[in-house]
């Protein structure tokens, strides 16, 4: 994560972060910009950032559709 840089992160599971405007930071994630609020978050273990591995990893968990056939 670099200052002033969009990232994606999201709560580590089961926590309610707020984010610095107030509101709650959504559970599936959220982009921010990277800022000393968020690299705090980050290092205190509260979120994590989703990379594009993070984000293979929950679509293969997923259950595939049923299909006809």
């Amino acid at each position: 994560m670099k200052l002033g840089e969009p990232t994606k992160i999201k709560p580590k599971d089961g926590l309610k972060l707020r984010k610095e405007n107030g509101q709650f930071l959504a559970e599936g994630g959220e982009t921010v910009i990277a800022s000393s609020y968020w690299l705090r978050r980050l290092n205190d273990g509260d979120v994590e950032e989703v990379t594009d591995e993070a984000v293979q990893e929950q679509i293969a968990d997923q259950p595939k559709p049923k299909t006809k056939g």
